[in-house]
């Protein structure tokens, strides 16, 4: 985090702002992981008002490297004094196309104002998601997970049988969805150390 060289002034809206932050609301499908969001649009309305009765605006500086899309989110007062959070590094992934970039940047940007101003969207579910059952052992991934392994693999010049064997697996078909997340941090950080 850094702060412009005075910061009485943005501080003190800050602390003001935050006090009247409303919840984001959970309103957008994600077809994916049959569940729900707060989008953009949604963490912009949570916290618009909250800034703009304190003097505050929100800028946001996003840029394209060979990790991904980075964003900064900045808090201006009128006063001219700032607090900047980031840069945020969002991985663009398999899609590397217009689309993917889009979504990088709307993702980034999400969730970079979300941690710069505090802005929570969490629902209540009574314990509900801590007491759910594991996921079925049996359940292969999709293929679209396939297909993103896949992109990953291609990228990390991986060799398959003896990446499938390390991990005891027949073939990335056959990942199941339970892995899913430990074979593509396993791909993105042999990518990562490779750059």
């Amino acid at each position: 985090m850094q702060m412009s060289e005075k910061c009485d002034q943005v501080v003190g809206a800050f602390i003001k702002a935050q006090s009247s932050l409303k919840k984001a609301a959970k309103d957008t499908d994600n077809p994916f992981f049959k569940s729900k969001y707060a989008d953009l649009n949604a963490v912009w309305a949570a916290c618009q008002d909250a800034l703009c009765e304190n003097e505050l605006a929100a800028i946001q500086d996003v840029q394209t490297t060979a990790d991904g899309v980075t964003v900064s989110t900045r808090i201006l007062h009128s006063s001219g004094q700032w607090i900047e959070c980031g840069p945020l590094t969002v991985p663009l992934g398999a899609k590397r196309d217009a689309q993917g970039v889009g979504s990088a940047i709307t993702y980034g940007r999400r969730y970079g104002l979300s941690a710069t101003l505090g802005v929570v969207a969490d629902e209540d579910d009574d314990g509900n998601a801590a007491s759910k059952q594991k996921p079925d052992p049996k359940e292969k991934i999709t293929d679209a997970q396939v297909a993103e392994l896949t992109a990953l693999i291609d990228e990390t010049k991986t060799d398959v049988p003896a990446f499938c064997q390390h991990f005891g697996w027949n073939s990335i078909k056959d990942i199941p969805v339970a892995h899913f997340t430990k074979a593509k941090h396993a791909l993105e950080t042999k990518k990562q150390r490779a750059a």
